[in-house]
């Protein structure tokens, strides 16, 4: 996962921060170094960015609707982590996408719905990776970002962009 981010965000598809840490409970005064089971250490563990406003303002994007995956559901509002002023609120960005984004669509439609740029910079990694765990229909292990486009005509949809999760 550390890795998967760090590739994505070279290649400049905006993933959480992460980073490991040594895991520590002091219960007691004495620690017992004989016996590495008994002691306060428990182990490593890791910990990485949300997808909420503050990953929009650390990664330098504008503030658009964005949205974490949920496995098995498609929930639209419950599954937004950010409401963007001047957005839909009733997700219905995210059901456009959901229910329209289909090679049937014009390539007009397409490019004012769809940021193609990330989409291939995400792609590209994942296949690099062997980031296996999705496909077009899975609603699961990303997070959809709507960058606004301000005076187009798409509804103040804003265009997607195609963030990574759980790689």
């Amino acid at each position: 996962e550390t890795i998967s981010y760090f590739l994505w965000n070279k290649v400049g598809v905006p993933s959480p921060a992460n980073f490991h840490f040594h895991f520590r409970v002091i219960r007691g005064a004495q620690e017992s170094p004989a016996d590495p089971y008994a002691g306060d250490f428990w182990g490593l563990s890791w910990a990485q960015e949300k997808y909420d406003v503050n990953f929009l303002d650390a990664h330098n994007l504008e503030r658009g609707n964005l949205y974490k995956l949920v496995d098995n559901y498609v929930l639209g509002v419950d599954e937004r982590r950010y409401l963007a002023p001047f957005a839909v609120t009733n997700a219905d960005d995210f059901y456009n996408i959901e229910n329209n984004l289909t090679g049937l669509q014009s390539r007009q439609w397409l490019e004012a719905h769809a940021n193609y740029t990330n989409w291939y910079r995400y792609d590209a990694m994942a296949e690099a990776i062997r980031h296996y765990d999705v496909w077009p229909s899975c609603n699961k292990n990303g997070a959809w970002y709507f960058e606004p486009l301000y005076g187009t005509n798409n509804n103040n949809y804003g265009r997607l962009w195609v963030l990574p999760y759980d790689s």
